[in-house]
C-alpha cells in the first residue's frame, strides 16, 4: 500500500472506565482493586467476558490509543494498481467513476458492473476527504485514458 486512512475511535463506556480509574487511583490508591472487581464483575455478568480476557482488552486498547499513530480503524488504502476499501480490493480499471458526496451522503465508488462502493469517509479530516477524492479522480482517469 502506498497510502492507508484510519481514524481512531473510542468509546464512551471505555473512556468513563478509564476516568474512573484514573479518579481511583487519585483518591485511594490503596483500594483501587475495588473498582477493578466491581468492573471486572460486571464485565463478566453483562458481557460473559472473564476477567483475564477483560485485562487484556483494556490494556490493548490503552496500548492502541496512546502508541499507535495510524488509528484502530482501517478507512481506505492506496496501492500501485488498486484501492482497498473496507479490506476489499478493487483495480482502477474496475472502477467506471467516483461519485462525490451531495446533501450529507457518503462519496462512493461505481464499478463497471454497476455496483456501488460507500467509501465511508466522512470520519476522517476535511484535507483527508480531499486528497482522497483528488487521488481516485487521477487515478480513475489515468486508467480510462490508457486503455
Amino acid at each position: 500500500m502506498q497510502k492507508e486512512y484510519y481514524i481512531k475511535r473510542t468509546s464512551l463506556w471505555f473512556l468513563a472506565k478509564l476516568a474512573i480509574y484514573v479518579l481511583g487511583v487519585i483518591v485511594s490508591y490503596q483500594h483501587i482493586y475495588v473498582i477493578f472487581l466491581i468492573d471486572f464483575a460486571f464485565s463478566w455478568v453483562a458481557h460473559g467476558i472473564d476477567p483475564i480476557t477483560s485485562i487484556k482488552r483494556f490494556g490493548r486498547t490503552i496500548k492502541d490509543i496512546l502508541f499507535n499513530n495510524r488509528g484502530i480503524n482501517f478507512i481506505i488504502g492506496f496501492g500501485r494498481d488498486k484501492v482497498t476499501v473496507k479490506e476489499e480490493d478493487f483495480f482502477y480499471d474496475e472502477i467506471k467513476r467516483y461519485e462525490i458526496s451531495r446533501g450529507g451522503s457518503e462519496p462512493y465508488l461505481i464499478l463497471k458492473n454497476g455496483r456501488r462502493v460507500d467509501l465511508n469517509i466522512s470520519w476522517l479530516t476535511k484535507e483527508e476527504q480531499l486528497e482522497i477524492a483528488k487521488h481516485l479522480q487521477k487515478r480513475i482517469n489515468d486508467s480510462q485514458e490508457s486503455r
